[in-house]
């Protein structure tokens, strides 16, 4: 039997309108549920935003710590000509520099090759300081001592290149290098020609020498030209010889000072102010 139903007509009641009331107050706890949810949405965002204030303000209360960076010193030079300097929480004071001798590393170029890739070397020995590398088949090729040094360069501190001075034949020249200022070596081998001459000579074309400086009248000598632990926290550059007369040499000097940065300590705090005003306001 078919279902018999009765509309609003039939019974004389707002069927539809009964229904949707029931339905909208059956939605209620969906409703809130999606309200909750919403404002649990928003509250999130809310933390994210005051934890990202938060965190500025804890970085700008972290840069004014008493016994460092607020402290901040810059350094001020009578020239830039000979030194350049920087400072790193360095006390305040004043030094005279004189800069007598730059350093510089050892450098040894070999005679001119034909090739740099070709299987010229032959076979026999190559000796830096102490170490001697086996020259055959397998490196005798300048690129191949060139790879051969380098691998040994930790026990060495000498390492190689290849430079080519663009001449037409024998433009292939091994470049031996230092590591630092204090490294020296020597350089020797039994490599030959065809005829039994000496494959290629080498010449030290220029020798390994330490930086002298004076501060205050004291030398100080250094592996490069980059001096620190000199001056506490101050990082001196030296750049070129100073001025000097008489024998032996007076050096002119330069004045290096140490000063307190006040635009640096200024520049925390207006950085502090601003990120307290700014949770501030958004609370």
């Amino acid at each position: 039997m078919a279902e018999i139903s009765f509309g609003g007509l039939a019974t004389g009641l707002p069927t539809e309108d009964i229904v949707s009331s029931l339905m909208a107050i059956e939605r209620r706890p969906l409703d809130r549920l999606e309200a909750d949810k919403e404002y649990e949405k928003l509250r999130l965002q809310a933390y994210g935003q005051f934890n990202e204030r938060l965190n500025n303000l804890r970085s700008a209360v972290g840069k004014l710590n008493l016994t460092s960076e607020v402290r901040t010193t810059s350094v001020r030079l009578s020239s830039e000509e000979t030194i350049s300097a920087s400072s790193n929480g360095a006390k305040t004071g004043s030094y005279d520099i004189s800069v007598a001798q730059l350093a510089q590393v050892q450098k040894t170029v070999t005679d001119g090759l034909s090739s740099d890739t070709d299987s010229l070397l032959g076979s026999g020995s190559f000796t830096l300081g102490s170490e001697t590398i086996t020259v055959d088949s397998s490196n005798n090729s300048l690129q191949g001592l060139m790879e051969s040094i380098n691998a040994i360069s930790e026990d060495t501190g000498v390492s190689a290149s290849i430079i080519n001075d663009g001449n037409a034949t024998d433009n292939y020249h091994l470049v031996l290098t230092g590591k630092d200022a204090a490294t020296s070596f020597t350089v020797s081998h039994d490599l030959v020609d065809g005829n039994g001459d000496p494959l290629f000579a080498t010449s030290q074309i220029r020798s390994a020498q330490q930086s002298v400086a004076y501060v205050d009248g004291l030398e100080v000598v250094g592996n490069s030209n980059t001096l620190t632990g000199v001056i506490s926290g101050v990082t001196i550059n030296l750049n070129q010889l100073s001025a000097s007369t008489g024998d032996p040499a007076v050096y002119e000097t330069t004045t290096l000072n140490v000063e307190a940065d006040t635009d640096k300590l200024k520049e925390k705090i207006s950085e502090f102010v601003s990120s307290y005003n700014e949770i501030m306001n958004w609370i």
